[in-house]
């Protein structure tokens, strides 16, 4: 009931400081805090969602897709396998870990005390997370894989428009995660160490016979993922939109 009024408060009642609000969620290192607020946004008012939180995330995606991955040199990759990789990066940091190294990892928020402080240095070592406004979201532990993902707000968006079957995201984790365990079996050796994923060719999880791999394992984490075509159209429709509600207004406010 709170977030239904919190909700609520933002769409009729803080009109002149939506943007503001939305905008603080979304940067906000505990943005997950506020994923049943924004669900709630989507089915009370879709235009303040859409011309603010949409907006935000579109244009930081199309931003972001078009300038990563643009100097590799990594032979053999299709555009398929680069389109996979950016929307996944775009949504999360990832840190690959050794079997040793996991184990000082506390996998659950309320751990505390001297692994919880050994954890911090080791991530703070690999310089995990990368990005600011980012928490220690997912944090995944099996026998075969080890992997610690760190996100902010445009994943929570993802969550929200997946779960709403909204079309603007791709769902792609039940598919990868029946892959994935005879993925990280048949590359043992390779997940067995510390590696921080980034866009560098030298990186051990962009070598071509495990780039395809990696991505599907960040994709069974992540369930969901923004489908970049859609997300070029939708842009354009926002801004017509935006646009028109403009005119309407100052046509409103001359007479």
């Amino acid at each position: 009931m709170q977030d239904y009024f919190a909700a609520s408060f933002i769409s009729q009642d803080a009109q002149a400081n939506q943007q503001n609000i939305l905008l603080a969620m979304l940067a906000s290192n505990k943005s997950h805090s506020y994923q049943n607020v924004l669900d709630i946004l989507y089915d009370i008012d879709m235009k303040c969602f859409r011309h603010v939180i949409l907006k935000t995330v579109i244009d930081n995606y199309i931003e972001y897709y078009n300038s990563s991955y643009i100097e590799t040199k990594i032979e053999g990759l299709s555009a398929n396998a680069l389109e996979r990789r950016k929307a996944v990066n775009f949504l999360a940091d990832a840190l690959f870990m050794s079997v040793e190294k996991s184990r000082i990892v506390s996998f659950t928020e309320e751990d505390k005390g001297d692994s919880h402080e050994e954890r911090d240095r080791y991530f703070k070592k690999m310089g995990f997370p990368t990005r600011s406004g980012y928490e220690f979201g997912i944090l995944f532990h099996a026998p075969s894989t080890r992997v610690a993902l760190a996100f902010g707000g445009f994943k929570v968006i993802a969550d929200v428009l997946g779960q709403k079957g909204d079309p603007l995201v791709k769902e792609v984790g039940d598919a990868a995660e029946r892959k994935t365990d005879k993925i990280v079996s048949s590359r043992q050796a390779l997940y067995d160490k510390d590696c921080l994923l980034t866009e560098n060719d030298e990186c051990a999880l962009n070598r071509p016979k495990v780039f395809d791999a990696t991505t599907t394992i960040l994709e069974s984490l992540l369930k969901y993922v923004y489908n970049i075509k859609r997300c070029n159209r939708e842009r354009e429709a926002i801004k017509k939109e935006i646009n028109s509600a403009s005119s309407t207004a100052l046509l409103t406010d001359g007479l």
